[in-house]
């Protein structure tokens, strides 16, 4: 892992795209380029506010999501290669 962002490093909180944006900024990344991976509604939504690909990963939440649409739906971290390696 290249770099970690904690709450002390953002104001406002998912939904919010900051922390994805503090990230993206952290790296040098450009969002055209990136792929956010999280497990709740809340990360989806700020990804897409981010304007980055938003992949959910299934865990308990089996994928009900009522706002914001996945890009990418996940079943394991595994399944990520298979995405960016296309």
């Amino acid at each position: 892992m290249d770099v970690i962002v904690g709450a002390e490093d953002y104001i406002r909180p998912k939904p919010n795209p900051d922390p994805i944006l503090v990230a993206l900024r952290k790296i040098n990344a450009h969002s055209n380029k990136t792929i956010y991976v999280g497990d709740v509604e809340a990360d989806c939504i700020a990804a897409k506010k981010a304007n980055v690909k938003f992949a959910l990963i299934i865990r308990n939440n089996k994928g009900r999501f009522n706002i914001c649409k996945p890009d990418f739906t996940l079943y394991s971290l595994f399944d990520l290669m298979d995405i960016v390696l296309k």
